[in-house]
């Protein structure tokens, strides 16, 4: 259903890549920082303490900004007048009588979910980039600061941050004998361990990145996509539009029983008609002769909201339909005007196209909407 509505309404032409734009942003960034960060000449470690620092602290910060600001209704309200792409989704919401609090609730997870896809495409980025240093190249990891702390508290440190994943991957939990020997003090020249052994630290430093970098965003993100689709799912279904639709849908003229009255046509369609294609068909003239045998004096779509003023009043009509599409009150409301602009005598058929653009002729729930809508004379082929 709310597939269906989507398509009608033409929803997510641009929208539907804007996650893959937002991935493409962060990725960018995540390189630019990886690039940066693991920089190595070969004089001095990469300080591992640095690196938790820089690209897993302060992005989690950065992720519980966001969190926090994404349920403020003010800071929803300021993105949304700054950012063309959210007024455009605005518009088309309130197309669908949408109040305006509900579209609020729905930018907050939706705004917080395009944010998650670009820290996804950061870190993606952030790993690959590490990955390939310490494939291609030979890093060292150390730790090194200022404040009188001493091996065995940074140890624990290193210990108790490893704990989500020290039962199955034990390699990536440094022990304390390499914590001690990595410490270094760029003022001195020697570290006394073997270099070889400074590249141990590379499982730990790749499973923080996956486990307390990319974890987070992947939880939040699922949480925000399925958020999202229950609470868009709940407003179009609680939107007068939808609900309109559903009682047309559960209206009791929708029947399968056969009609018990045969509707023979009033007349033969003249040998020039005017084709009106309903709801942007992909019927012509072409058609219209190889179906109907009859030429086609003018061609026109029609929509819901469209106007009859250049359609000949004085030919027959016939309306080329999709067969699949139920028969809708919009769809009964405009035959019904049609009829009332040609002039009296002039024959109207409609004509159920399937998707192979042959006709369609189980036309019994049409007729019954037709008859209750009080279109009796109207013909179907």
């Amino acid at each position: 259903m709310l597939g269906w509505w989507r398509a009608v309404r033409g929803e997510g032409s641009t929208l539907a890549y804007l996650p893959f734009g937002f991935a493409l942003v962060g990725a960018l960034v995540g390189l630019g920082s990886a690039i940066v960060a693991f920089e190595y000449h070969g004089n001095y470690p990469l300080n591992v303490l640095l690196l938790m620092v820089a690209l897993v602290i302060v992005p989690n910060i950065l992720l519980l900004l966001s969190i926090v600001a994404s349920a403020g209704g003010r800071t929803t309200r300021s993105l949304v007048s700054r950012f063309p792409v959210l007024r455009r989704l605005e518009s088309r919401w309130q197309r669908w009588s949408v109040e305006t609090a509900d579209v609020e609730r729905v930018f907050r997870w939706q705004v917080l979910a395009w944010s998650q896809f670009a820290a996804i495409g950061f870190f993606l980025l952030v790993v690959l980039v590490f990955l390939t240093r310490v494939a291609f190249s030979d890093l060292a990891f150390g730790w090194s600061t200022t404040l009188e702390i001493d091996a065995v508290v940074v140890s624990g440190w290193v210990e108790a941050w490893s704990r989500p994943w020290a039962a199955l991957l034990p390699i990536a939990v440094p022990d304390a004998d390499l914590v001690s020997a990595s410490q270094y003090f760029r003022i001195e020249d020697d570290i006394d361990v073997d270099a070889r052994a400074l590249g141990a630290w590379w499982p730990f430093v790749l499973t923080s990145f996956v486990v307390y970098g990319a974890g987070p965003r992947v939880v939040v993100l699922l949480i925000a996509l399925v958020r999202l689709d229950r609470l868009s799912r709940r407003i179009l279904i609680r939107s007068a539009l939808v609900q309109e639709l559903l009682q047309r849908l559960e209206s009791s003229v929708v029947a399968n029983a056969a009609s018990t009255k045969p509707r023979p046509f009033k007349k033969h369609l003249q040998s020039k008609v005017t084709l009106v294609r309903w709801n942007a068909l992909d019927a012509g003239t072409d058609w219209l002769k190889q179906t109907l045998g009859v030429e086609a004096g003018g061609e026109f779509g029609l929509g819901p909201a469209d106007a009859f003023d250049a359609i000949p009043m004085d030919r027959d009509v016939v309306v080329a339909a999709k067969a699949w599409e139920p028969p809708l009150l919009e769809f009964t409301d405009s035959l019904r005007d049609l009829i009332d602009h040609l002039d009296v005598g002039t024959l109207v058929m409609v004509v159920l196209v399937g998707v192979d653009g042959e006709i369609h002729r189980d036309d019994e729930v049409w007729r019954r909407v037709l008859d209750s809508a009080g279109l009796e004379d109207v013909a179907l082929a």
